[in-house]
């Protein structure tokens, strides 16, 4: 199962490339050899020229393949640093060791190919679309570049992938920041040339796409007007796949005139479109950063570049994508009583784990890879609550640290984070929870809210095995103290648990755990940015904007009142 990555805007095409980078760089450091095909298959088109192996003598090992329901893993000793071919029908997948090892090659030749040297590469499956080209280009330019001059143009340290123009769609003008210019006139235009790119896409011969994921901002007009036609595009072309939106919210000081009323058709069609949404909060991000260099003494820490926003906004969202285990864990609604990480399955799954990650935690394993339905369903499952986002911990990476301090920074970021109590219920049943009697009353949203459930993933060092023991201790040492329900819903846990030094890739923690979920902040700032459109609308402040380009006022109204009625299931006031 692949997935198709569509980048939209100048913001999702800057954040997008950044996001590409954060995996392909991820998975060359691994390693696991299954790690990295994993990732070169399902995200990465195979090289069209096949790369070379090391020519000194590597030591011999096997390979093998074990299989349980549709998944196919294979293993590879984790010593060695010779890799091989994950065959797909006719097509090849390659580790990214062995790209990287390719691409150092050619480098240090003195006649380089420079075609040769781009047909080494993997290119990701991924639509690049923006109104104006000249983001586009500067993108294609910084992946494609061998050396630059343009001091505009900064190359990445290491080439991951390659991208080439049949995969991106422009247009001579941008969409003037309004949501009904992009939508109804630029995106329309555009319209069968996206739809064309993403078929091509799709199509690869022998390949499934499984899910696409659009990743745009909703300040601008054509992030904002674009990608809703993309994602009806997307809907329409491929109904049975998975839609996963990641969105970047503007920053509350405002960016653009427009940018309320932008934000108000963007939530209103997205909730009905997509699958799930997780959202980026500019200022969270920028207010993180922003303590995080005060905390190391610079003088400059009032100062948050933008390409430190990007890098950090794709580091939150590469667990979604990124291979990993899913988990069986209890569920509140159920059993409030068994907190505790559950047992998988029997001797087979034993071994299966034992072969994919090399260890059984106490009788503990997981049911399989997880699958972008298994996000679904785990935080968007109630269709008025499609959003939801992501918070990192530790949020402060300085020296080493133990899976101890960072599950235990976990649950306390869990409890100020996806702590809420309903706009129109009260959690009456938290002493009843923890045995199981809830009270007929309860509403699902209410309890989903002030129990904290979420979606945790755990990456780093022995993650299989003590980070799953540190959290099965947590969860018991909760739940006998007669507190509410601990706040997990689902379970993920990455196969990457051991990586080597990389001069390009980024400097990974040793622990980190990434909690997903329906946070009462989206209530808020929804709560927020219907108010402040509707003071614009009260005054007809750029409404005719959008009525030159078939948006009436009655349906900005409209929108504001969808938007008050999401934010009110997530407990805005």
């Amino acid at each position: 199962m692949s997935t198709v990555h569509v980048f939209v805007g100048q913001c999702g095409n800057q954040v997008g490339t950044e996001f590409l980078d954060t995996i392909a760089s991820e998975a060359q450091a691994s390693t696991d050899e299954a790690f990295q095909m994993r990732v070169s298959a399902t995200h990465f088109r195979p090289a069209l020229r096949v790369p070379r192996r090391r020519k000194q003598q590597q030591p011999r090992h096997t390979n093998t393949s074990f299989a349980r329901g549709n998944d196919s893993v294979t293993a590879c000793a984790q010593t060695s640093s010779f890799e091989h071919a994950r065959r797909t029908g006719p097509q090849q997948y390659y580790s990214f060791s062995r790209y990287a090892q390719t691409a150092d090659a050619d480098a240090a030749a003195v006649d380089v190919d420079v075609e040769a040297m781009d047909a080494s590469l993997p290119q990701p499956r991924c639509v690049l679309v923006d109104m104006e080209p000249k983001v586009i280009h500067s993108t294609l330019q910084r992946a494609n570049t061998h050396e630059t001059h343009d001091s505009a143009v900064a190359a990445p340290s290491r080439r991951f992938y390659t991208l080439a123009p049949q995969q991106c769609v422009t247009r001579g003008e941008g969409s003037g920041n309004n949501w009904a210019f992009g939508y109804y006139q630029q995106g329309q235009s555009r319209r069968e040339a996206i739809a064309e790119c993403l078929r091509r896409e799709s199509e690869q011969q022998d390949t499934t796409v499984s899910t696409f994921h659009v990743l745009h901002s909703i300040a601008g007009g054509t992030g904002s007007g674009v990608s809703c036609l993309v994602a009806e595009e997307i809907k329409t072309m491929f109904p049975t796949a998975t839609l996963l939106h990641s969105v970047v919210w503007p920053f509350q000081s405002g960016e653009v005139v427009t940018q309320w009323y932008n934000v108000l058709m963007a939530v209103s069609t997205l909730g009905d479109l997509a699958d799930g949404v997780c959202i980026a909060y500019n200022d969270v991000v920028a207010e993180e950063l922003k303590s995080s260099l005060a905390n190391r003494g610079l003088t400059d820490a009032g100062e948050v570049s933008f390409p430190l926003i990007n890098r950090r906004m794709s580091e939150m969202l590469a667990p979604l994508h990124l291979p990993q285990l899913l988990y069986a864990t209890p569920s509140p609604l159920k059993d409030a009583s068994k907190h505790r990480i559950a047992r998988s399955g029997g001797p087979t799954s034993d071994r299966w784990i034992t072969r994919v990650t090399g260890s059984v935690v106490d009788g503990t394993a997981p049911c399989r890879y997880a699958t972008s339905n298994d996000i679904v369903e785990a935080l968007t499952v109630d269709p008025a609550m499609r959003f939801f986002t992501g918070v990192t911990a530790p949020r402060l990476v300085t020296g080493s640290s133990t899976w101890t301090s960072v599950l235990g920074e976990a649950v306390r970021t869990t409890e100020h984070t996806f702590t809420s109590t309903n706009a129109f219920h009260t959690f009456q049943g938290a002493a009843t929870a923890v045995t199981g009697a809830l009270t007929p009353s309860l509403d699902a949203a209410a309890f989903y809210l002030q129990s904290r459930s979420c979606l945790w993933s755990l990456r780093g060092r022995c993650a299989s095995t003590d980070g799953i023991r540190e959290l099965r201790h947590l969860m018991a040492t909760h739940v006998s103290g007669g507190a509410t329900p601990f706040p997990l819903t689902s379970l993920f846990v990455s196969l990457c648990e051991e990586w080597r030094a990389t001069p390009s890739g980024p400097t990974l923690p040793d622990h980190s755990v990434t909690l997903y979920g329906p946070t009462p902040m989206i209530g808020e700032t929804f709560a927020e940015a219907a108010r402040k459109a509707e003071e614009l609308l009260n005054v007809g402040a750029f409404v005719h904007h959008f009525e030159r380009y078939g948006v009436s006022k009655d349906e900005l109204r409209d929108a504001a009142a969808v938007l008050w009625d999401t934010a009110a299931a997530y407990g805005g006031q």
